[in-house]
């Protein structure tokens, strides 16, 4: 459904024959799990086809409900819950190292969002406020499905997070640790970014150790007090990552 809004989008107009029976095609689709009988191909075809509407509509579409219906339909190809693991992994791989132009402006966009300081004092408008709110959500659960299927795929997450923009003092490790110290505020983003923590924290003993010049101790205490309190995921995710460093 959401590719079909997004391409809808794209090319500036609307099918309605199409939109009327895409909720029939995609509840079907849904029911009728054919993804195993696929060649590897079709698949690949699939997610490339899906990460080229994605990095479209993220950065050359103006409108900004086409760039929350990009996020929103990039977080679910990044669930291997919600798509086919491989696919998800796939396209995971692809993002994370960034080996074309279309899967680093994907990551660009990502971290974009990510790393964008959810202070009223840095929004023109309501309007804006909420849109970057959402995609910062958005944003940081994308980032944290892609880790933790990388991660548990057995890949070497080491590689790939061992560059200054992920350790540097403003890098993704840094500005993920200070997302927990608004879990009070922001439970949710605080979960997310808690998923990521604790899918690179382990990854070698370097990292660790930055993370705890961070100060990440101090802020996942906040987090699972906070998640004791009134989150379940958000207290699951930091009693984890305590035990971890």
């Amino acid at each position: 459904m959401a590719r079909t809004i997004l391409r809808e989008v794209k090319h500036g107009y609307i099918d309605e024959e199409s939109t009327s029976n895409m909720y029939v095609a995609t509840h079907d689709k849904n029911i009728i799990t054919a993804t195993d009988d696929r060649t590897h191909k079709e698949m690949e075809e699939d997610m490339t086809f899906e990460l080229e509407l994605v990095a479209d509509n993220l950065v050359e579409n103006c409108f900004i409900d086409a760039k929350l219906i990009a996020m929103g339909s990039l977080r679910a190809l990044l669930d291997g819950w919600s798509t086919d693991s491989r696919i998800s992994l796939a396209a995971a791989n692809n993002i994370l190292r960034g080996d074309d132009d279309t899967h680093e402006a994907i990551k660009r966009s990502i971290f974009q969002y990510v790393c964008h300081p959810c202070h009223e004092k840095y929004f023109h408008n309501e309007l804006e406020e909420r849109h970057c709110l959402v995609m910062h959500n958005l944003a940081l659960a994308a980032l944290a499905n892609m880790l933790q299927i990388f991660s548990e795929s057995g890949n070497e997450l080491q590689v790939i997070v061992k560059s200054d923009e992920w350790l540097g003092d403003n890098g993704l490790l840094a500005v993920l640790i200070e997302e927990l110290r608004f879990s009070e505020t922001r439970p949710h983003d605080a979960y997310q970014a808690m998923r990521c923590l604790n899918a690179i924290i382990g990854v070698s003993s370097d990292v660790k150790s930055r993370a705890i010049e961070l100060g990440i101790r101090s802020a996942m205490g906040i987090s699972q007090n906070v998640g004791h309190c009134s989150h379940a995921l958000l207290a699951r995710e930091s009693d984890i990552g305590i035990s971890m460093v």
